[in-house]
């Protein structure tokens, strides 16, 4: 029990310290930023994303979550949820809708 407690304890010093965090850079730019419609059959209807500094809100009429970024471009997860939501682009670059998974289902949502 007490090595069990010393390697947590070991492990936690370790995922703390600077230099052992992840060197994944990612710009938030406002090109996610905006108001994303879903399908009427969808559970979710809206979807609004905000910038807060350098934090992505994603904001549905059920609840809030900080968007987490992750090593895949225009990918982030959901701190709140156990869920990702993925950014979707034209041939030209645009952000042109989302993908919204959570519990294994995936919901498709239209940049407004």
């Amino acid at each position: 029990m007490a090595l069990l407690m010393v390697g947590t304890a070991a492990f936690a010093e370790i995922s703390v310290k600077p230099e052992e965090r992840s060197s994944v850079m990612v710009v938030v730019n406002d090109d996610y930023v905006g108001e994303y419609q879903f399908a009427e059959t969808s559970p979710i209807k809206n979807l609004k994303i905000e910038k807060s500094g350098d934090v992505l809100i994603g904001k549905t009429e059920t609840g809030q979550s900080e968007l987490v970024a992750t090593d895949k471009k225009d990918t982030f997860s959901l701190k709140d949820y156990g869920g990702t939501l993925e950014f979707k682009r034209d041939e030209s670059g645009v952000v042109k809708g989302v993908v919204l998974t959570v519990e294994n289902i995936s919901h498709e949502g239209k940049k407004k």
